[in-house]
């Protein structure tokens, strides 16, 4: 991919000689197909050494410390969860940016070309609603960002354990004021690779399953001080709902926090490490992920 893009925006600079006939559209669509490309081929190799970097830390954390599996299983802080608003406005912003890159041959095609059809157009009007719905999202997050500020989610210990309790802090440097409800929803979450349909349609995906939940609702009206540091508190229940967030389908433990306020609502999602104290089934499992 990577090589095909820098060949691509090569031609497109005329640095690669081609016959002018040969390009059916103008310089700058072509180097924006090409560019393209060349991001699509960065972005894979970058994920292929994070997931090399990644195993060999699994790996020299197994054998330095074996009886604690979570700490090779995810970077895990032991103080807490910050939320992840400001990685996907990041996301949001560079995946915006992305598409509006990839779809400009298209848009050429479909809107100063003489080769259009209305076909053409109605398919790259409808992916141009995408993008700006992609915009409108990353403007939301920044505008509840501006309101809330930055949140984390304190742990009173670490890790949790099946069996015992979830013990934590809301906090929110910007107090919430006030709000008609604060819902947290404590869920187990399992991934599972499926296949769908059939021949040459078949194709396997991951899908998410609940497998445990839990939830607290806090109705309240007026402005409420103390919103700004919530304590928090749920059961864990027994049983194989240990996190494996360094396998690959995965299973780990999320906390989502809802607050019904004027304006833009709070919302945040936070990691929670959740494991079994029978350390030994967890290193075994993180071994067979290692050695894969």
């Amino acid at each position: 991919f990577t090589g095909a893009g820098i060949f691509i925006m090569l031609v497109a600079m005329n640095v690669v000689p081609v016959k002018p006939s040969s390009k059916n559209a103008p310089d700058g669509i072509i180097g924006a197909a090409g560019l393209v490309f060349a991001l699509a081929g960065l972005w894979l190799m970058t994920h292929g050494i994070q997931g090399l970097r990644r195993k060999a830390r699994l790996r020299h954390l197994l054998a330095l410390k074996p009886d604690q599996p979570w700490l090779a299983d995810y970077a895990w802080d032991s103080a807490g969860m910050p939320d992840e608003t400001p990685r996907q406005i990041r996301q949001s912003f560079l995946g915006a940016v992305f598409l509006m890159t990839f779809m400009a041959p298209f848009n050429w095609w479909a809107f100063f070309s003489s080769a259009s059809v209305i076909m053409v157009v109605v398919i790259v009007g409808i992916f141009d609603l995408i993008i700006l719905a992609v915009l409108a999202n990353a403007v939301y997050l920044l505008i509840r960002r501006a309101k809330y500020g930055s949140t984390f989610l304190r742990f009173d210990r670490f890790p949790f354990f099946l069996g015992e309790s979830i013990d934590a802090r809301f906090c929110v440097s910007k107090p919430i004021g006030a709000f008609t409800s604060i819902t947290m929803k404590l869920r187990c979450i399992q991934e599972r690779y499926e296949v769908r349909g059939s021949g040459k349609n078949r194709s396997e995906r991951i899908v998410c399953y609940q497998h445990y939940a839990d939830k607290i609702e806090i109705k309240e009206s007026g402005v409420q001080e103390h919103a700004s540091d919530l304590p928090i508190s749920f059961s864990l229940p027994e049983g194989e709902y240990f996190t494996k967030l360094s396998e690959n389908p995965s299973r780990y433990w999320e906390l989502e926090i809802h607050a019904e306020t004027p304006g833009v609502d709070f919302n945040a999602v936070y990691l929670v490490p959740v494991y079994s104290k029978r350390a030994g089934a967890g290193v075994v499992a993180l071994e067979a992920s290692s050695s894969q």
